[in-house]
């Protein structure tokens, strides 16, 4: 697979390209050009991360990204885009190609009215989205909300939970994504459900 992240510190990698540098690199876009911007992890996910800096985010061309996420489509079983919360043209652009869009969402609760807005968002843009999960990260942490109160709130059903979980700190604070850093964990077990649950959606599709 291929990872688009805003950030890449928890990979424990230090990309040398961005996909600033890819978009901006000339001649066409393909899947050799592709292969020599990505950076390997050693459980094999291949990561291209965003650029560094805000300011550089205007400069990644709208025209230039379609092309990269139809090679990317084509060269990799599963590709994995973490945007930004807001709905910018790139973010746009990434939805309306996606196949399954996962919203997260946390028990507090400006994040649930921003998860609410974002909703109403896509249904305002009459976006067809073939399916749309909601994901809680540090479910269970005792914050007043449960996530029956959040589903009463959002009107949808949520599909995953995160636990709340010390390991992700460490993990982060050691460079390592928490799967990799402690695979034992309840969150790692977790992620590994749901990336299970995601590879056999993507499997049974055509």
């Amino acid at each position: 697979s291929t990872w688009f992240p805003t950030t890449s510190p928890s990979s424990g990698l230090s990309p040398r390209w961005t996909v600033l540098d890819l978009v901006q690199s000339p001649g066409d876009l393909d899947a050799e050009k592709l292969a020599g911007f990505v950076t390997r992890h050693s459980s094999g996910v291949d990561l291209l991360p965003a650029p560094t800096r805000p300011d550089e985010e205007e400069l990644v061309a709208i025209d230039r990204l379609e092309p990269l996420l139809e090679v990317a489509r084509r060269s990799y079983d599963a590709v994995v885009i973490d945007t930004s919360s807001s709905f910018s043209p790139a973010t746009l652009l990434a939805i309306d190609h996606t196949d399954t869009l996962i919203l997260v969402g946390a028990s507090d609760v400006p994040t649930i009215k921003s998860l609410k807005i974002a909703l109403e968002t896509l249904d305002l843009l009459e976006m067809t989205l073939p399916d749309t999960r909601i994901l809680m990260n540090r479910s269970g942490a005792k914050v007043g909300l449960e996530d029956r109160d959040v589903e009463r709130t959002l009107r949808r059903e949520i599909t995953y939970t995160l636990p709340s979980d010390k390991a992700i700190p460490v993990s982060v604070n050691r460079g390592q994504p928490v799967v990799v850093d402690n695979p034992k964990s309840r969150v790692a077990r977790s992620l590994q459900e749901i990336a299970e649950s995601l590879q056999a959606a993507v499997g049974s599709r055509p």
